[in-house]
């Protein structure tokens, strides 16, 4: 067939693209598609479409040709382009820009997935949309009875998930009761001894700062499967890939050596015992508060100073409270890959006693902060806490973010009794 043969198309949709033989923008005429090809790509790519090859009178006519054609299904929040809905649905998997609501089908940017999810009662596992609240926790309680092929939370907050990865897009999240997120689960990750054969280049710093809680590699995570390569921003992405069976690597499930069964001995109780372990070195000696007067010098003059004096038995009884509750619990930091934290509770009863006052007194302090200082009318200052047995300072906000983890956390633990290793 020669250049000037007519040219088979398969209709993709909506456009309003010229042939390539002429340029919209200045009129040159083109004998051959290399040709028009190289100059629309030299001189005028703002009116081109590389894949349809076709041009453009404006870029606001190729603009409404990317949001109509069906050759065209672009991420909405990088530029990245797929020639499919499944390769952008691969698209948003790995990098983390949208959710999917299963329920609906849907994609959502994080913030307003979240939203949607919750308007619509739509259940943490399925997503199914619910009427109302009373609806989406018995809706949710039918999975917990539902069928053995449900995969548990390794976070131990009693939810259940039909993939892995699905159950880790949960943890990821920060959503779990475990306080997990996405760094424990690199942190975990990355001791592992097959870590580095599941990575891009650059393996031994990627791997450090996993460790370290630093972020790494933009996608750090590469299926080492055969003609495979894809590569990942977050682990439940990779797991995703590996569940939907487009390649011939899998996950071993079994076995000591198994990166799953890894993970499930040692997400929860590393995290648990760390954060422990940390409040624990916080609060074990005495604190003292400080208020902060606002960083900027135009604003000290008419701003409101916090009343430390007022505020210290807020801060003083929950540190008390805090060591309270470890007296009820033994526990034990992870030092090895082998063997992972350990934490038991001595007297359930007691520790329930001792955990309901600690939640009592960080909402008190948690209430007393905010209308002293958060509430307060601006410019304000803030409160600084020193830690003297670590010899360490936060700011208040920071701590009380950290004691209510550390109550999810002993909530998990005692609810559900979780088991114990």
């Amino acid at each position: 067939m020669d250049d000037h043969s007519p040219v088979l198309t398969i209709d993709t949709g909506p456009c309003k693209g010229h042939h390539w033989n002429k340029c919209p923008n200045c009129n040159s005429h083109f004998d051959s598609l290399d040709v028009a090809r190289t100059h629309f790509e030299d001189h005028c790519p703002h009116i081109w479409c590389r894949r349809c090859e076709r041009a453009f009178k404006t870029p606001d006519d190729l603009e409404e040709h990317f949001i109509q054609n069906y050759a065209h299904w672009r991420c909405g929040v990088c530029k990245y382009d797929a020639a499919t809905v499944e390769a952008q649905e691969r698209h948003w998997r790995k990098s983390g820009h949208k959710y999917e609501c299963m329920g609906c089908e849907s994609w959502y940017e994080r913030p307003f997935w979240e939203k949607h999810v919750k308007s619509a009662h739509a259940c943490s596992i399925c997503h199914k949309h619910l009427g109302d609240e009373g609806q989406r926790k018995k809706h949710e309680l039918e999975h917990k009875y539902k069928s053995t092929d449900m995969h548990p939370c390794i976070g131990y907050c009693g939810k259940e998930f039909p993939t892995i990865g699905g159950m880790y897009i949960h943890l990821e999240s920060g959503a779990c009761d475990s306080t997990i997120g996405f760094r424990d689960v690199f942190r975990a990750f990355a001791v592992h001894n097959a870590a580095e054969l599941l990575l891009v280049d650059n393996r031994k710093g990627i791997l450090q700062r996993m460790f370290d809680g630093t972020d790494p590699e933009t996608y750090p995570f590469k299926c080492p499967g055969k003609e495979c390569g894809e590569v990942f921003k977050f682990f439940s992405g990779f797991l995703q890939h590996t569940e939907a069976g487009r390649c011939s690597f899998k996950f071993n499930k079994s076995g000591n050596g198994s990166m799953l069964v890894h993970m499930e001995k040692h997400l929860f109780w590393d995290v648990a015992t760390a954060r422990i372990s940390k409040m624990e070195g916080m609060t074990k000696a005495g604190i003292q508060i400080v208020a902060l007067v606002p960083e900027h010098p135009k604003e000290r003059a008419g701003a409101s100073v916090p009343d430390v004096v007022e505020l210290r038995p807020y801060f003083t009884s929950i540190s008390r409270c805090i060591q309270n509750c470890l007296k009820e619990i033994h526990y034990r930091v992870s030092t090895t890959v082998e063997k992972p934290g350990v934490l038991k509770i001595r007297i359930p009863r007691a520790f329930a006693r001792d955990l309901e006052a600690l939640e009592r007194t960080y909402f008190k302090a948690l209430n007393k902060y905010s209308e002293d200082v958060t509430e307060a009318p601006r410019p304000h200052g803030d409160v600084l806490i020193y830690f003297q047995a670590t010899k360490c300072s936060l700011l208040a906000w920071k701590f009380l973010n950290q004691v209510y983890k550390l109550i999810r956390v002993f909530r998990v633990a005692l609810d559900y009794e979780a088991p114990l290793h």
